[in-house]
């Protein structure tokens, strides 16, 4: 089981919460494959062939960490996983997030 925390928060403070809260550990808040801002992962997978290609998927399953991210974000993020035959678990707290729930 891995646990991902996609937020619209700064990358600081999901960062900081990801590393408080166990789901990364301080080697992963510099690789930026781990921990990223949702424009970088936009860009990259923007630079994939089609959504189901290999390259869009190794993104999602070495992803951590995703700040800034919208609805649409996290929408993404999801479908990928579970295209990948992950078993998918999402919780929310605010009214950004109901898209992606």
């Amino acid at each position: 089981m891995q646990v991902r925390l996609i937020s619209g928060d700064h990358f600081q403070t999901a960062a900081a919460v990801a590393l408080r809260a166990g789901i990364v550990k301080e080697e992963d808040l510099a690789n930026p494959r781990a921990c990223m801002e949702a424009a970088d992962f936009r860009a990259l997978l923007a630079r994939a062939d089609k959504p189901d290609d290999e390259k869009f998927a190794e993104i999602c399953r070495d992803l951590k960490v995703l700040a800034r991210a919208t609805s649409r974000d996290k929408n993404t993020l999801i479908k990928v996983l579970s295209n990948m035959d992950r078993k998918i678990a999402v919780t929310g707290e605010g009214i950004n997030d109901v898209d992606a729930l």
